[in-house]
């Protein structure tokens, strides 16, 4: 999260948004935004398995407590999923260099697109 905080700018003046999502409490939620000075929305207390079925993330467990795994998804301008990534630990995981050039990346066809 850190590093998409990193490149907020960048991804702000593309019109991209960043929204995190996580299996830890409201408090938890509180500590990484304050921690890492996060400049997005931290939404909180998902249940793993649940989410799991729905977007189709790995779960795992961490001191006997459910999770999800790191699970990445860039939307373009009308909804559609042009990258999904799935991550069943620590690597693996979209970055926010990655996330620019995708958003640079949809921009350019948008453009090129037309009305």
């Amino acid at each position: 999260m850190a590093d998409f905080q990193q490149h907020k700018a960048e991804l702000d003046e593309l019109g991209m948004r960043v929204i995190a999502l996580s299996s830890g409490s409201s408090d938890d939620a509180r500590k990484t935004v304050e921690k890492l000075g996060l400049g997005f929305p931290v939404l909180h207390s998902l249940d793993a398995r649940a989410t799991s079925r729905t977007i189709g993330c790995y779960t795992g467990v961490h001191e006997g407590v459910p999770h999800v795994q790191p699970a990445s998804f860039v939307l373009d301008h009308d909804g559609k999923i042009v990258l999904a990534t799935y991550s069943t630990g620590k690597v693996g995981r979209l970055d926010g260099v990655d996330a620019v050039i995708l958003a640079k990346d949809i921009a350019k066809k948008r453009a090129t697109a037309g009305p």
